[in-house]
């Protein structure tokens, strides 16, 4: 049952998105405790995983790192 409008998968598929286009971790501010904002910051980690490993390929496709300027 979703509660407050609760989606369950769509934490994950946004912090997957906020990392891959280059945006901070939003889940540092918010309970991680919360279904949605564990999904995040699962999302966000595994995207990140996957950045460093293309990283260490030498393929970016053009996404912005948040330690570019």
């Amino acid at each position: 049952m979703n509660t407050h409008g609760y989606i369950p998968g769509q934490g994950y598929k946004d912090g997957h998105q906020d990392r891959m286009n280059g945006l901070a971790d939003r889940s540092v501010a918010y309970a991680s405790t919360q279904p949605y904002w564990s999904e995040y910051k699962q999302g966000y980690s595994e995207a990140e995983k996957n950045i460093i490993e293309k990283a260490k390929q030498g393929i970016t496709e053009s996404k912005t790192f948040l330690t570019e300027s």
